[in-house]
């Protein structure tokens, strides 16, 4: 049976999703001693912490972010192929570190960060992506395809700033000094934007920061969408820096695709919508995740050839966080009756980054390549 609070009972990890060094996801009951699928590069724990895990040599997250509606939840991502794992002391990140798991394709990471009194929330940021960024590159998987982003008082002002902005100056920061010099030469000047990889950023209970993503050794195909403007030109209105992010990214695997899509609100343009109501923020949500993955659908190659996302052998994970929980039974049955492809859907209480925003959605996709 499915942990309650999860509308399709279908396993992911099953037919659908091919055995391959490109992850897998599994969801399932909140029990370290659960069987897995493969071999664990990561586990994501929701509703409370379970000190049992904390011995695990691959990456395990535990954040403050209730499932609704039912009991704690495990997502497991694991692989086919053999799994190396590192755990990195990282210097003024310390006690939390970063582990890493790899296995050949892609690198799963998690860094940890405990915020101090007196350090500023961005510089926190700035060096936790400097680290990051200089391991991944020193691993061989310079490429990020994927970044989730979670802290506690994501709306509550600091410094004259809200956190939310502050840790968009931190990333700012550290993707221009570190992502601009990527793929320059005298003809195209450095553009750190091109380069950005989907990411969410949360609002937990409680709980340090953390940072964890997923990279490769070869590049991913980074996605915008045509009904919103690109995050990181949203006007000044919304901050000193904009959000360092891309709509989607898609990665090629070989033989299958992941599709990453970013955590996706009311927004069109760059404007919020429907304020106030969580049944049109959502209906409003889930059309712009269908315009990124109409996107990715339509990609082709010089030659006309397919190279987006195929319809065939499709699995979907939408993980949608919900500002107030008593919003909950509105939202699911938005989803309910709006939703127009098959997905297996996750609820958790979570603060979105724009106060007025009370729904965020995110999704992972994955098939067969196109032949």
């Amino acid at each position: 049976m499915p942990a309650a609070g999860v509308r399709d009972d279908a396993e992911m990890g099953g037919e659908g999703w091919r055995a391959a060094p490109s992850p897998a996801i599994v969801l399932g009951d909140d029990d370290p001693t659960a069987p897995a699928s493969g071999t664990v590069l990561a586990e994501i724990r929701y509703g409370a912490s379970n000190a049992r895990n904390r011995a695990a040599s691959h990456p395990v997250i535990e954040l403050d972010l209730p499932l609704l509606a039912g009991s704690r939840v495990t997502e497991r991502w694991t692989t086919s192929a053999p799994v190396t794992c590192l755990h990195k002391a990282c210097l003024g990140l310390d006690p939390g570190g970063m582990r890493l798991a790899m296995n050949g394709d892609v690198l799963f990471g998690h860094l940890c960060a405990i915020e101090s009194p007196g350090d500023p929330l961005d510089a926190l940021v700035y060096r936790g992506y400097r680290a990051v960024l200089g391991e991944t590159r020193g691993l061989g998987y310079p490429h990020l395809l994927r970044v989730w982003n979670y802290f506690p008082g994501i709306n509550r002002e600091q410094a004259d700033l809200e956190r939310y902005q502050q840790f968009c100056l931190g990333r700012y920061r550290a993707f221009a000094e570190l992502l601009s010099d990527l793929r320059q030469s005298e003809f195209r000047p450095p553009d750190f934007r091109r380069h950005l990889p989907a990411a969410t950023a949360i609002g937990t209970r409680s709980g340090p920061v953390h940072i964890y993503f997923l990279a490769g050794k070869t590049r991913g195909l980074h996605l915008e969408n045509p009904r919103q403007v690109s995050a990181y030109k949203y006007p000044p209105l919304y901050g000193p820096r904009s959000p360092s992010f891309a709509r989607a990214t898609l990665y090629d695997a070989g033989h299958e695709q992941r599709l990453f899509i970013a955590g996706t609100s009311s927004i069109v343009g760059h404007a919020s919508r429907h304020p106030g109501d969580p049944y049109r923020q959502s209906v409003e949500t889930l059309r712009n995740i269908e315009a990124v993955i109409a996107t990715a659908r339509s990609l082709r190659d010089g030659t006309g050839r397919p190279i987006g996302l195929t319809t065939q052998e499709t699995q979907t994970l939408l993980k949608v966080y919900v500002r107030h929980p008593e919003d909950y039974p509105v939202v699911q049955t938005a989803f309910d009756e709006h939703l127009r492809f098959p997905a297996r859907c996750l609820y958790l209480s979570g603060a979105i980054c724009r106060a007025n925003l009370l729904v965020e959605a995110e999704a992972v996709i994955g098939g067969g390549k196109p032949s």
